[in-house]
């Protein structure tokens, strides 16, 4: 670590933690391993199929691919913008008007508008 902190000094490197990384991926849309997509959440589902090319030749998990591509998906992912004070955080229920779950939350982050 203190090698590229060293090699960056002259740009003004500085060290940023878990909180600046998850800001900056979800602002540009990219998937976290295990929170917007995992072996139980497909690319279709996620809306993040730019990540998945089938014209490819054969890969591990392409029929699969094939399959859910043409079913309905069973979830969307969606994002949500809180309207009182608070962070959405991993794995909070998200409630319909009548108090239903309707999802869960797969990355949250503070944001000011």
């Amino acid at each position: 670590m203190e090698c590229v902190l060293d090699g960056g000094k002259e740009w003004g490197a500085i060290a940023c933690g878990l909180g600046a990384r998850n800001t900056l991926r979800l602002e540009a849309k990219m998937p976290l391993y295990e929170h917007e997509i995992s072996d139980t959440i497909n690319v279709w589902e996620a809306g993040l199929d730019r990540y998945c090319k089938l014209e490819k030749p054969e890969f591990i998990g392409r029929d699969a691919l094939l399959q859910a591509k043409g079913a309905a998906p069973a979830r969307v992912l969606a994002g949500l913008e809180m309207t009182g004070r608070g962070i959405a955080r991993d794995g909070y229920r998200v409630l319909d008007m009548q108090g239903a779950a309707v999802g869960y939350v797969t990355s949250g982050s503070p944001a000011r508008f």
